[in-house]
Protein backbone atom coordinates (compact mmCIF):
# COMPACT_ATOMS: atom_id res chain seq x y z
CA UNK A 1 0.00 0.00 0.00
CA UNK A 2 1.32 3.48 -0.93
CA UNK A 3 2.57 5.89 1.71
CA UNK A 4 0.17 8.65 2.70
CA UNK A 5 0.90 12.33 2.06
CA UNK A 6 -0.59 13.56 5.34
CA UNK A 7 -0.37 12.26 8.92
CA UNK A 8 -4.13 12.78 9.33
CA UNK A 9 -6.55 13.15 6.43
CA UNK A 10 -9.21 15.00 8.44
CA UNK A 11 -6.71 17.57 9.75
CA UNK A 12 -5.39 18.12 6.23
CA UNK A 13 -8.92 18.44 4.87
CA UNK A 14 -9.78 21.01 7.55
CA UNK A 15 -6.74 23.01 6.44
CA UNK A 16 -7.71 22.64 2.76
CA UNK A 17 -11.19 24.14 3.31
CA UNK A 18 -10.29 26.49 6.18
CA UNK A 19 -10.61 29.67 4.10
CA UNK A 20 -13.88 28.62 2.42
CA UNK A 21 -17.01 30.52 3.42
CA UNK A 22 -19.27 27.81 4.97
CA UNK A 23 -19.42 27.28 8.75
CA UNK A 24 -16.46 25.37 10.17
CA UNK A 25 -18.67 22.56 11.48
CA UNK A 26 -20.22 22.01 8.05
CA UNK A 27 -16.78 21.63 6.50
CA UNK A 28 -15.51 19.32 9.24
CA UNK A 29 -18.48 16.93 9.07
CA UNK A 30 -18.45 16.86 5.28
CA UNK A 31 -14.88 15.60 5.56
CA UNK A 32 -15.96 12.99 8.11
CA UNK A 33 -18.63 11.80 5.68
CA UNK A 34 -16.04 11.49 2.91
CA UNK A 35 -14.07 8.91 4.90
CA UNK A 36 -17.23 7.03 5.86
CA UNK A 37 -18.18 6.93 2.17
CA UNK A 38 -14.96 5.19 1.11
CA UNK A 39 -14.77 2.69 3.99
CA UNK A 40 -18.10 1.15 2.94
CA UNK A 41 -19.21 -2.22 4.29
CA UNK A 42 -15.77 -3.74 3.72
CA UNK A 43 -14.55 -2.31 7.04
CA UNK A 44 -16.18 -3.11 10.38
CA UNK A 45 -15.74 -3.36 14.13
CA UNK A 46 -16.90 -6.50 15.96
CA UNK A 47 -18.02 -4.70 19.11
CA UNK A 48 -21.46 -6.11 19.80
CA UNK A 49 -21.24 -9.83 20.51
CA UNK A 50 -23.43 -10.99 17.65
CA UNK A 51 -23.14 -8.19 15.12
CA UNK A 52 -20.69 -5.87 13.41
CA UNK A 53 -20.64 -2.10 13.70
CA UNK A 54 -19.94 -0.25 10.46
CA UNK A 55 -18.62 3.27 9.87
CA UNK A 56 -21.64 4.54 7.94
CA UNK A 57 -23.17 7.71 9.34
CA UNK A 58 -26.25 9.80 8.65
CA UNK A 59 -25.02 13.42 8.77
CA UNK A 60 -27.37 16.32 8.05
CA UNK A 61 -26.23 19.95 7.86
CA UNK A 62 -28.98 22.24 9.15
CA UNK A 63 -29.22 26.02 9.09
CA UNK A 64 -30.79 28.99 7.33
CA UNK A 65 -30.48 29.44 3.59
CA UNK A 66 -27.44 31.10 2.10
CA UNK A 67 -24.71 30.17 4.58
CA UNK A 68 -22.99 27.52 2.45
CA UNK A 69 -24.44 24.07 3.14
CA UNK A 70 -24.11 23.00 -0.50
CA UNK A 71 -20.71 24.66 -0.81
CA UNK A 72 -19.43 22.74 2.22
CA UNK A 73 -20.52 19.48 0.61
CA UNK A 74 -18.93 20.29 -2.76
CA UNK A 75 -15.35 19.07 -2.15
CA UNK A 76 -16.70 15.84 -0.66
CA UNK A 77 -18.74 15.12 -3.78
CA UNK A 78 -15.75 15.87 -6.02
CA UNK A 79 -13.69 13.30 -4.13
CA UNK A 80 -16.44 10.66 -4.36
CA UNK A 81 -16.86 11.19 -8.09
CA UNK A 82 -13.11 10.98 -8.67
CA UNK A 83 -12.99 7.65 -6.81
CA UNK A 84 -16.15 6.29 -8.49
CA UNK A 85 -17.96 5.88 -5.17
CA UNK A 86 -21.58 4.88 -5.71
CA UNK A 87 -23.95 7.74 -4.87
CA UNK A 88 -27.75 8.03 -5.02
CA UNK A 89 -29.73 10.48 -7.12
CA UNK A 90 -30.73 13.81 -5.57
CA UNK A 91 -34.45 13.03 -5.93
CA UNK A 92 -35.66 9.46 -5.72
CA UNK A 93 -38.24 6.97 -4.54
CA UNK A 94 -37.85 4.01 -2.24
CA UNK A 95 -37.97 1.61 -5.18
CA UNK A 96 -35.41 3.61 -7.18
CA UNK A 97 -33.12 3.67 -4.16
CA UNK A 98 -33.43 -0.10 -3.79
CA UNK A 99 -32.45 -0.37 -7.46
CA UNK A 100 -29.42 1.86 -6.77
CA UNK A 101 -28.38 -0.48 -3.97
CA UNK A 102 -28.66 -3.62 -6.07
CA UNK A 103 -26.54 -2.00 -8.77
CA UNK A 104 -23.87 -0.94 -6.25
CA UNK A 105 -22.58 -4.49 -5.72
CA UNK A 106 -18.85 -4.83 -4.99
CA UNK A 107 -16.66 -7.44 -3.31
CA UNK A 108 -14.03 -7.60 -0.57
CA UNK A 109 -12.32 -10.13 1.70
CA UNK A 110 -13.88 -10.92 5.09
CA UNK A 111 -12.16 -11.92 8.35
CA UNK A 112 -12.07 -15.59 7.29
CA UNK A 113 -10.34 -14.80 4.01
CA UNK A 114 -13.51 -15.36 2.02
CA UNK A 115 -14.72 -13.12 -0.78
CA UNK A 116 -17.93 -11.38 0.20
CA UNK A 117 -20.20 -9.10 -1.79
CA UNK A 118 -21.70 -5.92 -0.45
CA UNK A 119 -24.03 -3.20 -1.70
CA UNK A 120 -22.58 0.07 -0.40
CA UNK A 121 -24.21 3.36 -1.32
CA UNK A 122 -23.74 6.97 -0.21
CA UNK A 123 -26.74 9.28 -0.35
CA UNK A 124 -25.49 12.76 -1.16
CA UNK A 125 -28.34 15.27 -1.03
CA UNK A 126 -27.92 19.05 -1.08
CA UNK A 127 -31.69 19.36 -0.55
CA UNK A 128 -32.67 16.63 1.88
CA UNK A 129 -36.32 17.73 1.86
CA UNK A 130 -36.44 17.04 -1.90
CA UNK A 131 -34.85 13.65 -1.39
CA UNK A 132 -37.20 12.63 1.43
CA UNK A 133 -40.28 14.08 -0.24
CA UNK A 134 -43.34 15.14 1.74
CA UNK A 135 -43.35 12.89 4.78
CA UNK A 136 -42.66 9.77 2.69
CA UNK A 137 -42.98 7.18 5.45
CA UNK A 138 -41.94 4.25 3.23
CA UNK A 139 -38.64 5.92 2.40
CA UNK A 140 -38.14 7.07 6.01
CA UNK A 141 -38.76 3.51 7.26
CA UNK A 142 -36.28 2.08 4.74
CA UNK A 143 -33.55 4.55 5.73
CA UNK A 144 -34.16 3.65 9.37
CA UNK A 145 -33.71 -0.05 8.58
CA UNK A 146 -30.57 0.46 6.52
CA UNK A 147 -28.64 2.37 9.16
CA UNK A 148 -27.74 -0.78 11.12
CA UNK A 149 -26.71 -2.64 7.93
CA UNK A 150 -28.54 -5.83 8.90
CA UNK A 151 -27.76 -8.69 6.55
CA UNK A 152 -29.74 -9.65 4.57
CA UNK A 153 -32.34 -6.90 4.20
CA UNK A 154 -35.64 -8.24 2.93
CA UNK A 155 -38.51 -6.36 1.32
CA UNK A 156 -41.68 -7.09 -0.64
CA UNK A 157 -42.57 -6.02 -4.15
CA UNK A 158 -46.00 -6.06 -5.69
CA UNK A 159 -45.04 -8.18 -8.65
CA UNK A 160 -42.25 -10.45 -7.39
CA UNK A 161 -43.11 -10.96 -3.73
CA UNK A 162 -40.35 -11.18 -1.12
CA UNK A 163 -36.80 -10.21 -2.19
CA UNK A 164 -33.57 -9.42 -0.40
CA UNK A 165 -30.35 -7.44 -0.67
CA UNK A 166 -27.17 -9.01 0.71
CA UNK A 167 -24.50 -6.88 2.35
CA UNK A 168 -26.48 -3.63 2.51
CA UNK A 169 -24.64 -0.48 3.66
CA UNK A 170 -25.93 3.10 3.42
CA UNK A 171 -24.17 6.35 4.28
CA UNK A 172 -25.85 9.77 4.10
CA UNK A 173 -24.73 13.39 3.82
CA UNK A 174 -27.58 15.84 3.43
CA UNK A 175 -28.52 19.47 4.01
CA UNK A 176 -31.71 21.32 4.87
CA UNK A 177 -33.22 24.21 6.81
CA UNK A 178 -35.24 23.79 10.02
CA UNK A 179 -38.44 24.79 8.20
CA UNK A 180 -37.88 22.38 5.30
CA UNK A 181 -37.04 19.60 7.73
CA UNK A 182 -40.47 20.21 9.21
CA UNK A 183 -42.11 19.60 5.81
CA UNK A 184 -40.22 16.30 5.31
CA UNK A 185 -40.50 14.65 8.72
CA UNK A 186 -43.83 14.28 10.55
CA UNK A 187 -43.77 15.22 14.22
CA UNK A 188 -44.36 11.62 15.31
CA UNK A 189 -41.12 10.62 13.55
CA UNK A 190 -39.07 12.99 15.72
CA UNK A 191 -37.14 11.61 18.67
CA UNK A 192 -36.82 7.97 17.70
CA UNK A 193 -36.62 6.11 14.42
CA UNK A 194 -34.69 7.86 11.69
CA UNK A 195 -33.86 11.03 13.61
CA UNK A 196 -32.14 9.12 16.42
CA UNK A 197 -29.72 7.81 13.81
CA UNK A 198 -28.86 11.25 12.42
CA UNK A 199 -26.09 13.55 13.58
CA UNK A 200 -27.60 16.99 12.99
CA UNK A 201 -24.94 19.66 12.47
CA UNK A 202 -26.47 23.09 13.06
CA UNK A 203 -24.87 26.42 12.21
CA UNK A 204 -26.23 29.83 11.29
CA UNK A 205 -23.19 31.91 10.33
CA UNK A 206 -20.52 31.65 7.65
CA UNK A 207 -16.95 31.26 8.84
CA UNK A 208 -15.54 33.61 6.19
CA UNK A 209 -16.54 36.07 3.47
CA UNK A 210 -14.45 35.33 0.40
CA UNK A 211 -15.02 37.69 -2.57
CA UNK A 212 -12.72 35.78 -4.95
CA UNK A 213 -12.86 32.05 -4.09
CA UNK A 214 -10.31 30.80 -6.61
CA UNK A 215 -8.10 27.78 -6.03
CA UNK A 216 -4.39 28.56 -5.94
CA UNK A 217 -1.66 26.28 -7.26
CA UNK A 218 -1.01 25.26 -3.64
CA UNK A 219 -4.71 24.36 -3.24
CA UNK A 220 -4.64 22.29 -6.44
CA UNK A 221 -1.63 20.37 -5.19
CA UNK A 222 -3.23 19.79 -1.80
CA UNK A 223 -6.42 18.54 -3.46
CA UNK A 224 -4.41 15.98 -5.43
CA UNK A 225 -2.66 14.79 -2.27
CA UNK A 226 -5.95 14.55 -0.36
CA UNK A 227 -7.45 12.53 -3.19
CA UNK A 228 -4.43 10.23 -3.19
CA UNK A 229 -4.71 9.60 0.55
CA UNK A 230 -8.47 9.10 0.34
CA UNK A 231 -7.87 6.47 -2.33
CA UNK A 232 -5.50 4.68 0.08
CA UNK A 233 -8.22 4.81 2.75
CA UNK A 234 -10.66 3.41 0.19
CA UNK A 235 -8.33 0.42 -0.24
CA UNK A 236 -8.69 -0.51 3.44
CA UNK A 237 -10.74 -3.60 4.23
CA UNK A 238 -11.18 -5.92 7.17
CA UNK A 239 -11.85 -5.71 10.88
CA UNK A 240 -11.00 -2.78 13.12
CA UNK A 241 -9.53 -3.68 16.49
CA UNK A 242 -9.26 -1.55 19.64
CA UNK A 243 -6.17 -0.89 21.73
CA UNK A 244 -5.91 -1.39 25.49
CA UNK A 245 -5.83 2.39 25.81
CA UNK A 246 -9.17 2.59 24.01
CA UNK A 247 -10.73 0.12 26.46
CA UNK A 248 -9.29 2.01 29.43
CA UNK A 249 -10.81 5.27 28.17
CA UNK A 250 -14.09 3.74 26.96
CA UNK A 251 -15.18 2.17 30.25
CA UNK A 252 -15.43 5.40 32.31
CA UNK A 253 -16.96 7.32 29.40
CA UNK A 254 -19.55 4.59 28.88
CA UNK A 255 -20.37 4.54 32.61
CA UNK A 256 -20.73 8.32 32.74
CA UNK A 257 -22.95 8.29 29.66
CA UNK A 258 -25.48 5.80 31.08
CA UNK A 259 -28.64 7.70 31.94
CA UNK A 260 -27.03 11.02 31.02
CA UNK A 261 -29.28 13.69 29.56
CA UNK A 262 -27.37 14.64 26.42
CA UNK A 263 -29.85 17.38 25.51
CA UNK A 264 -32.77 18.55 27.66
CA UNK A 265 -35.35 18.35 24.86
CA UNK A 266 -37.11 14.97 24.89
CA UNK A 267 -36.91 14.95 21.10
CA UNK A 268 -33.25 13.94 21.51
CA UNK A 269 -33.85 10.98 23.83
CA UNK A 270 -33.45 8.54 20.92
CA UNK A 271 -30.24 10.20 19.81
CA UNK A 272 -28.88 10.02 23.37
CA UNK A 273 -29.53 6.28 23.55
CA UNK A 274 -27.63 5.83 20.27
CA UNK A 275 -24.72 8.12 21.08
CA UNK A 276 -22.55 5.10 21.93
CA UNK A 277 -23.03 3.80 18.39
CA UNK A 278 -22.25 7.23 16.92
CA UNK A 279 -19.05 7.38 18.97
CA UNK A 280 -17.91 3.93 17.79
CA UNK A 281 -18.59 4.75 14.13
CA UNK A 282 -16.79 8.06 14.42
CA UNK A 283 -13.85 6.40 16.22
CA UNK A 284 -13.38 4.10 13.22
CA UNK A 285 -13.41 7.11 10.91
CA UNK A 286 -10.89 8.95 13.09
CA UNK A 287 -8.62 5.90 13.04
CA UNK A 288 -8.86 5.54 9.25
CA UNK A 289 -8.03 9.23 8.86
CA UNK A 290 -4.56 8.75 10.35
CA UNK A 291 -3.52 5.14 9.61
CA UNK A 292 -4.37 1.97 7.74
CA UNK A 293 -3.41 -0.32 10.63
CA UNK A 294 -7.09 -0.41 11.76
CA UNK A 295 -6.26 -0.25 15.48
CA UNK A 296 -8.51 2.29 17.19
CA UNK A 297 -6.78 4.12 20.05
CA UNK A 298 -7.86 6.26 22.97
CA UNK A 299 -6.90 9.33 20.91
CA UNK A 300 -9.38 8.33 18.19
CA UNK A 301 -12.04 7.89 20.85
CA UNK A 302 -11.28 11.28 22.41
CA UNK A 303 -11.58 13.04 19.06
CA UNK A 304 -14.85 11.25 18.28
CA UNK A 305 -16.37 12.28 21.61
CA UNK A 306 -15.15 15.86 21.23
CA UNK A 307 -16.62 16.15 17.73
CA UNK A 308 -20.02 14.92 18.89
CA UNK A 309 -20.00 17.08 22.02
CA UNK A 310 -19.33 20.11 19.83
CA UNK A 311 -22.29 19.58 17.49
CA UNK A 312 -24.56 18.90 20.47
CA UNK A 313 -24.01 22.47 21.68
CA UNK A 314 -26.49 23.77 19.07
CA UNK A 315 -28.31 20.61 18.06
CA UNK A 316 -31.50 21.72 19.82
CA UNK A 317 -31.86 24.49 17.21
CA UNK A 318 -32.64 21.81 14.61
CA UNK A 319 -36.16 21.16 15.86
CA UNK A 320 -37.26 24.77 16.01
CA UNK A 321 -40.63 24.68 14.28
CA UNK A 322 -41.71 21.35 15.76
CA UNK A 323 -44.19 21.78 18.55
CA UNK A 324 -47.70 21.40 19.76
CA UNK A 325 -48.73 25.05 19.30
CA UNK A 326 -49.85 26.66 16.05
CA UNK A 327 -47.03 29.19 16.46
CA UNK A 328 -44.20 26.66 16.64
CA UNK A 329 -43.32 26.87 12.95
CA UNK A 330 -42.89 30.67 13.18
CA UNK A 331 -40.33 30.56 15.98
CA UNK A 332 -37.19 29.66 13.91
CA UNK A 333 -37.83 32.42 11.37
CA UNK A 334 -38.42 34.98 14.11
CA UNK A 335 -35.28 33.95 16.04
CA UNK A 336 -33.14 34.05 12.92
CA UNK A 337 -34.31 37.55 12.02
CA UNK A 338 -33.72 38.90 15.53
CA UNK A 339 -30.26 37.36 15.67
CA UNK A 340 -29.41 38.70 12.23
CA UNK A 341 -30.33 42.33 13.03
CA UNK A 342 -29.33 42.21 16.73
CA UNK A 343 -31.80 45.01 17.52
CA UNK A 344 -35.14 45.42 15.77
CA UNK A 345 -38.51 46.98 16.54
CA UNK A 346 -41.71 45.03 17.16
CA UNK A 347 -43.30 47.06 14.35
CA UNK A 348 -40.65 45.92 11.87
CA UNK A 349 -41.16 42.30 12.89
CA UNK A 350 -44.92 42.63 12.45
CA UNK A 351 -44.42 44.20 9.02
CA UNK A 352 -42.15 41.30 8.00
CA UNK A 353 -44.51 38.56 9.16
CA UNK A 354 -47.88 40.29 8.73
CA UNK A 355 -49.13 37.51 6.44
CA UNK A 356 -48.31 34.80 8.98
CA UNK A 357 -48.90 36.15 12.46
CA UNK A 358 -51.22 38.51 14.34
CA UNK A 359 -49.99 41.09 16.93
CA UNK A 360 -51.11 39.06 20.00
CA UNK A 361 -49.30 36.01 18.65
CA UNK A 362 -46.16 38.07 18.05
CA UNK A 363 -46.31 39.27 21.64
CA UNK A 364 -46.65 35.67 22.84
CA UNK A 365 -43.56 34.56 20.92
CA UNK A 366 -41.51 37.55 22.05
CA UNK A 367 -42.58 36.88 25.64
CA UNK A 368 -41.35 33.29 25.36
CA UNK A 369 -38.00 34.43 23.95
CA UNK A 370 -37.66 36.98 26.75
CA UNK A 371 -38.43 34.36 29.41
CA UNK A 372 -35.70 32.01 28.18
CA UNK A 373 -33.11 34.82 28.06
CA UNK A 374 -32.82 34.93 24.27
CA UNK A 375 -33.83 38.61 24.00
CA UNK A 376 -34.43 41.66 26.11
CA UNK A 377 -37.08 44.25 25.32
CA UNK A 378 -37.33 47.98 25.96
CA UNK A 379 -39.66 50.85 25.10
CA UNK A 380 -38.08 53.71 23.19
CA UNK A 381 -39.77 56.62 21.40
CA UNK A 382 -43.17 54.97 21.53
CA UNK A 383 -42.04 51.61 20.15
CA UNK A 384 -41.10 48.26 21.63
CA UNK A 385 -37.56 47.28 20.66
CA UNK A 386 -36.17 43.74 20.75
CA UNK A 387 -32.47 43.11 21.31
CA UNK A 388 -30.72 39.77 20.83
CA UNK A 389 -28.62 38.76 23.85
CA UNK A 390 -27.75 35.11 23.14
CA UNK A 391 -28.91 31.52 23.50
Amino acid sequence: MSERKFPNWLDAYDEFVESDEPPTLYKKWSGISAIASVLQRKCWLRWIRHAETFANMYIVLVGPSGIGKSQAMGPTYNFLRALNIETAAQSTTRQALIQNLTEATASSINADGEVMSHCSLTIYSKELSVFLGFKDMELIAALTDWYDCEDPWTYRTRGRGKEQIDGIWVNLLGATTPNLLHTSLPEDAIGGGLTSRIVFVYADKKSNDIPIPFLTDVDEGMYADLLSDLEIIHMMEGQFKVSEGFITAWIPWYASHLGKIVLPDEKFSGYASRKKAHVLKLSMIQCAARTSDMVITEHDLARAIADLDKVEENMDRVYLGYGRTDLADMMPALMFRIEKYKRISRGELLKTYMADIRPPEMDELLGMLKDIGYIKVEHFEGQLWVEYIGD
